[in-house]
């Protein structure tokens, strides 16, 4: 989840090197840091924006959307700036995506979505996130 936060870095007791984890840990690690290096300038955008409104880079999705009954009771999903949707997943199970009304594209497989309001239960992601093609 640290990959979305304006300063991100990895820290703790444990070893933080991805090479000690395995093959597969290292090349997920390495797609996402590549990915966080292209976010850059989008962070530094959103960085300026804040300083100039008083907005936070970090929204709750009530904030991009309070008219929303179901964005008003989201409480792990958040908007990174006005064009990121962020929704982590900490439990296979019991994972939910919810995407506000409006035209949306998975970060990964560039699909794009047209959608009403609506709530998917994922099964078997761990996190997905969405950035808001279109932004109002």
């Amino acid at each position: 989840m640290g990959l979305w936060m304006p300063l991100s870095r990895a820290h703790g007791k444990t070893p933080r090197e991805p090479w000690q984890y395995g093959d597969m840990a290292l090349k997920e690690v390495k797609k996402w840091i590549n990915f966080r290096h292209r976010l850059v300038p989008y962070l530094y955008h959103t960085a300026c924006q804040s300083h100039q409104s008083g907005i936070p880079m970090i929204r709750p999705l009530v904030m991009e959307y309070p008219k929303d009954p179901i964005a008003k009771i989201q409480n792990l999903s958040y908007m990174l700036g006005d064009a990121l949707l962020i929704s982590p997943g900490f439990d296979r199970d019991e994972y939910e995506l919810y995407l506000p009304e409006g035209r949306w594209q998975d970060i990964e497989s560039k699909e794009v979505l047209h959608v009403p309001a609506q709530l998917w239960k994922q099964e078997d992601l761990e996190f997905m996130t969405f950035q808001k093609k279109d932004v109002d």
